[in-house]
């Protein structure tokens, strides 16, 4: 990487399977108006206290660094960079955003044309912590993340890797989409337990994709015969085939019946001469029978988006491509200022700042109602998908029940941020906040944010 891109963020180290991770703070482009192509492209921010910071605006990449200055970058894993350089689009400035880390986040301030938007409402600076999203202007989004970067990455089957490859950010040969580091760990371990025969267990949070990850490792071991799947309740009585993979699924509900059945099984097959593996997947590993847990030598974390936070625009442009290919009729009328549909900025932002329960699952069931649901172009936030997320089950306070000294703390840890205060408040919107500030004649500072 570049002098910029190696400061290391104030935050301790982490170890991950014995190698020590730093985490750096980055900028996420998660959505452009006239670059879609482009999201899930990153900037780097330094972290010294001392330093001006970098700035970020129009530029297209030159041989030649200009000093301070910054360019996204589609680095993956390694230490290595691939600089894209800065916005294209015309319409935001050469000089438009200047950054720099604190302890926790970013310090952003808007120097260009376009105005910052954080949280509904102009500002001039900003500080942000990871997951919060800015606007500038109506061109682009940009995401708030800390993502962690081994120091010494490295790989026992180079060659297995090789089959991951593709272009940034579209799916692998097996349907994987992401660059964030959690996946790209995720890949080296599959990579790692291609050769292996040892049962695996495959823990992760609900909907982040274990079952394929499983079919990732079976295509990847090479082994003769298909992978069959069976749900774990309905393991016995049951006898296993003879070859190929056999995926357990669910195994956290078994009883200890049931959880002492799968022992067994695990117990009595022999992967080293009988040519079949066994796999299993659970959404709580910490919540299993520690004796069951013992059997599975090997074990596969799979992230939830939690975890992988800029993944979320290429995983959300990944399903509008395949809700372009089911539905050419929509995806025409969706279509942008390129040649691609793209989603309105609010939808996105939305996704970016919601909580997942079933991840990638519930992404996925999320962008399919927008696009079903939206009735004009280009698709966006409906009402279906509010109710959904839960914006229908809002309890609504009275006016008449806000006190004014209620109301005027509410604006002050919000530093005068309306769009923040009517919605902690449970009023209907801004319109009705403004009736309570003329009504008690509140003092609304608008400072700047830092």
């Amino acid at each position: 990487m570049t002098a910029e891109s190696t400061i290391e963020a104030s935050s301790s180290p982490a170890d991950f399977d014995g190698i020590m991770i730093r985490r750096q703070m980055t900028m996420v482009l998660a959505w452009s108006r006239v670059e879609p192509a482009r999201v899930g492209e990153l900037i780097v921010v330094p972290t010294l206290d001392e330093s001006p910071g970098v700035v970020i605006g129009r530029g297209e990449m030159t041989a030649r660094r200009e000093p301070g200055r910054a360019s996204f970058d589609r680095g993956q894993i390694s230490a290595t960079s691939l600089l894209t350089g800065g916005f294209r689009d015309p319409s935001i400035s050469r000089q438009q955003l200047r950054m720099r880390s604190h302890t926790s986040g970013v310090f952003v301030e808007n120097i260009g044309r376009p105005r910052l938007i954080s949280e509904g409402s102009e500002v001039d600076t900003v500080r942000l912590v990871p997951g919060d999203v800015i606007a500038v202007g109506r061109q682009a989004l940009l995401c708030c993340v800390a993502r962690e970067l081994p120091r010494e990455p490295g790989v026992s089957a180079p060659h297995m890797m090789a089959r991951f490859d593709r272009p940034f950010g579209a799916p692998d040969g097996f349907g994987m989409v992401g660059e964030s580091v959690a996946m790209w760990r995720l890949r080296e371990q599959l990579a790692s337990y291609a050769a292996l025969r040892a049962p695996v267990l495959i823990a992760g949070p609900p909907g982040s994709g274990k079952t394929l990850a499983a079919q990732v490792l079976h295509a990847l071991s090479r082994l003769a015969g298909e992978l069959h799947h069976v749900d774990a309740l309905e393991l016995a009585g049951k006898a296993p085939p003879e070859r190929g993979a056999l995926l357990i699924e669910h195994i956290g509900n078994l009883d200890p019946h049931g959880s002492a059945t799968l022992r067994t099984l695990l117990d009595n097959v022999d992967t080293s001469t009988d040519g079949l593996r066994l796999m299993a997947t659970v959404n709580n590993m910490e919540a299993l029978d520690p004796a069951l847990v013992a059997r599975f030598p090997l074990v596969l974390r799979v992230p939830g988006l939690e975890e992988r936070r800029r993944d979320l625009p290429l995983l959300i442009r990944h399903i509008i491509k395949k809700l372009s290919i089911q539905d050419p009729t929509r995806a025409s009328r969706y279509t942008g200022e390129g040649d691609e549909a793209i989603p309105r900025a609010e939808l996105t932002e939305t996704l970016l700042r919601h909580t997942y329960r079933d991840h990638v699952r519930e992404l996925n069931n999320l962008v399919t109602m927008a696009w079903s649901t939206s009735r004009s172009a280009p698709f966006g936030l409906t009402a279906e998908v509010r109710e959904r997320l839960g914006g229908g089950r809002v309890t609504r306070r009275a006016e008449g029940s806000l006190t004014a000294e209620v109301v005027q703390a509410c604006l002050e840890r919000h530093n005068g941020v309306q769009e923040k205060v009517w919605k902690e408040l449970g009023l209907k919107n801004r319109f009705a906040l403004r009736r309570l500030i003329a009504k008690h004649g509140l003092a609304v500072k608008r400072g700047r944010r830092t």
